[in-house]
C-alpha cells in the first residue's frame, strides 16, 4: 500500500478538480460516511456533500453526510 501525505493530515481532506474527485483520507471518510470516493460519486459527487442555503445571506454551506444526517 502507498504511503500517502494526504493520509497522515489531521484534517478531513478532498482534492477535486472542479467536479471531478481524485483523493481523499480515511478522515473525510470517517466525517463523510463515504465508504470511497466511486460511493460518493455515485451519490451526486460534490453536490451530494453540501446543502446550499439560498436563503442565507452569508453563504453558509452545510455538510451532508451519506446517511444524510447535517453537520
Amino acid at each position: 500500500v502507498e504511503d500517502r501525505l494526504i493520509d497522515h493530515l489531521p484534517v478531513a481532506t478532498l482534492v477535486h478538480g472542479g467536479d471531478t474527485l481524485h483523493l481523499a483520507n480515511d478522515a473525510f471518510f470517517e466525517l463523510t460516511g463515504y465508504a470511497s470516493l466511486r460511493e460518493l460519486e455515485a451519490d451526486g459527487g460534490l453536490d451530494a456533500l453540501f446543502v446550499h442555503d439560498d436563503d442565507d445571506a452569508g453563504g453558509v454551506l452545510t455538510l451532508k453526510r451519506a446517511d444524510e444526517e447535517l453537520i
